[in-house]
């Protein structure tokens, strides 16, 4: 088996979750099951410019006589990918930097760092 290291951009993990590229095999991956607070913390890092934890998956492609497909086996990082997908998607807020109780003030300065697909930096989940 060949292994790869590439670079990827959220906007090229929404585009393949939409595609439905990216396939969840419960033999690589347990439940999807992070916190709210734990995704938020992750959109955070990214948002600060913070290394995160490599993507693990398996490509495949599949031929037949009138298409090929190609499939991502998420080997690891379900977690993060579900976070930055439902974030993108509008899914959750993040964090009142005027709230005391998240620890972190001053989030939103680094808020044009990140850019979905589907989500501009100025629009703001419900």
């Amino acid at each position: 088996m060949e292994s790869k290291h590439g670079t990827m951009t959220v906007k090229e993990l929404v585009e393949l979750d939409t595609q439905e590229a990216l396939q969840v095999d419960a033999e690589y991956q347990r439940g999807a099951e992070w916190s709210i607070k734990q995704e938020r913390l992750l959109i955070d890092s990214l948002f600060r410019g913070y290394s995160i934890p490599l993507f693990y998956f398996h490509k495949q492609t599949r031929a037949t006589s009138w298409a090929t497909n190609t499939y991502f086996f998420i080997i690891d990082g379900q977690q993060r990918k579900n976070a930055i997908i439902r974030y993108c998607k509008n899914q959750f807020n993040m964090f009142d930097p005027k709230d005391a109780r998240t620890g972190l003030a001053h989030f939103h300065k680094g808020e044009e760092k990140l850019r979905c697909a589907s989500r501009g930096p100025q629009e703001k989940a419900a």
